[in-house]
């Protein structure tokens, strides 16, 4: 996963300083500077939005929230990516503190991702631990924010401005620990039919690993036997016996692990031949039986007869189809036939 599609999954947001410049037009506070550490917004997993309370920039009373949306911005000089925030929102609430009506927010700053490798563990504002693998800090000159306000002087509703220039942001982006895994062996009686005495793979198939962080494999098999590794994301092993297998992998990456496990199903050699026909007679009907309404039409048989090549195929079609159900028939005489036939599997599609 590249950086900007962790930044859009990840759902926590620690910003561990904030600096900026401020002037208030009309000036009823004097211009200054903000030093701010440990701001957590929020943010929703799967969108690129940071939910601000300006409450928490210095100004009390500034009780309201702006959302940020981010958008790609390309990479700068190095090849880091860069993700442009922006804001441009109706307010239109009073502020006591200013004794002003804030009316709309509107700014934007970039900031440049850069990798942690390997991911860190460490806690969200609410005290969650959480992998944290990218690192956000403003870049370039041209960042700031502007909110509109009025304010009433001896009577007299002024226009004025709060501006906040020279924005620095700094801070880390992170998501759940969820590492998950499921085992996925191939196994159809058509495709890739895993018989008695016979090889098979498995394959571990995980998610949630953090970014940077490098999982290990733990295989397991009952019933059979690991043929060559045993701690890589794949393995292969033997189907000795018809009575099946049991394939078990544990994942772990950094201070998380998982696991599944799954039952294999194998064919006695017995029946690989019968197998085999079903498996024909099963093409052979779906190819020649499927109506394709587009471009099969119902037929109008006093206009289009059947002619004589048309009749030599339906008939080609039913010999194949009687010549394979009657040695199928023969086949299923035989006891594992029988056994066969009624199994679940042979049976469906």
């Amino acid at each position: 996963m590249d950086l900007l599609s962790y930044l859009v999954s990840s759902d926590t947001i620690k910003i561990s300083k904030v600096a900026f410049d401020y002037e208030l037009d009309p000036s009823v506070i004097d211009p200054g500077t903000q030093l701010l550490y440990d701001i957590c917004p929020s943010k929703p997993a799967g969108r690129l939005v940071m939910d601000f309370d300006l409450n928490k920039f210095g100004f009390a009373g500034l009780d309201f929230h702006a959302a940020i949306n981010g958008h790609d911005a390309g990479t700068d000089g190095d090849g880091n990516p860069l993700v442009r925030w922006e804001v441009h929102q109706e307010v239109n609430k009073h502020i006591e503190s200013f004794d002003a009506t804030i009316n709309r927010i509107d700014g934007h700053f970039t900031t440049t991702l850069t990798s942690i490798d390997p991911a860190a563990k460490q806690q969200s504002c609410q005290g969650v631990d959480r992998f944290y693998a990218a690192i956000f800090a403003t870049s370039g000159n041209d960042n700031a924010l502007t909110l509109k306000l009025q304010k009433t002087i001896l009577g007299i509703t002024h226009d004025g401005e709060l501006r906040v220039t020279n924005l620095v942001v700094e801070g880390i982006a992170g998501e759940p620990l969820d590492l998950s895994v499921r085992v996925y062996v191939p196994n159809s009686p058509c495709a890739k039919p895993i018989f008695e005495g016979g090889t098979a793979e498995a394959f571990a198939i995980v998610s949630g690993l953090p970014l940077g962080v490098k999982e290990s494999y733990s295989w397991r098999v009952e019933g059979g036997a690991p043929i060559g590794p045993v701690d890589e994301w794949k393995l292969k092993f033997s189907t000795p016996t018809k009575d099946g297998a049991q394939v078990s992998v544990t994942v772990s990456a950094a201070d998380q692990t998982a696991f599944d496990t799954t039952s294999v199903l194998v064919l006695p050699l017995a029946v690989l031949n019968l197998v085999d026909l079903l498996c024909k007679l099963r093409t052979v009907a779906y190819v020649n039986l499927f109506v394709r309404p587009l471009w099969d039409p119902l037929r109008d048989f006093s206009t289009r007869p059947i002619d004589r090549v048309e009749m030599g195929r339906i008939t080609q079609f039913a010999d194949q189809v009687i010549q394979l159900a009657r040695q199928i028939k023969a086949l299923s005489r035989t006891e594992r036939g029988t056994q066969t036939l009624s199994s679940p599997d042979l049976k469906g599609g």
